[in-house]
């Protein structure tokens, strides 16, 4: 996790915004109950909000995170990371209500 991190420059790899240590959180592409394992490869360092956004499932979660992502190629990758999490899309309706051009 740590040299994750380090390769990334403490990034946000999804949105760019630089991370303080309080807000690094490394999500596992695919879920360890999914068998996902620690690997490096498997691994992908996120805010801790946008980790939160990934795993979500309730509505407000989600409209509270989402203003986290600003285009749509930064949507598609979180939903890319929800699939894998076996998570339902972000809908283009969430895109609508919170303006992602």
């Amino acid at each position: 996790r740590i040299a994750r991190a380090s390769m990334c420059s403490f990034k946000c790899e999804l949105t760019g915004m630089e991370l303080e240590v309080k807000d690094v959180h490394a999500h596992h592409k695919i879920p360890i109950k999914l068998g996902g394992t620690d690997e490096y490869d498997n691994l992908i360092i996120v805010h801790k909000d946008i980790h939160r956004l990934i795993h979500a499932t309730s509505e407000t979660v989600i409209n509270k995170h989402i203003n986290l992502i600003h285009n749509k190629q930064k949507l598609k990758k979180l939903n890319t990371l929800r699939a894998y999490c076996k998570l339902e899309a972000i809908s283009m309706a969430s895109e609508d209500n919170n303006k992602i051009a």
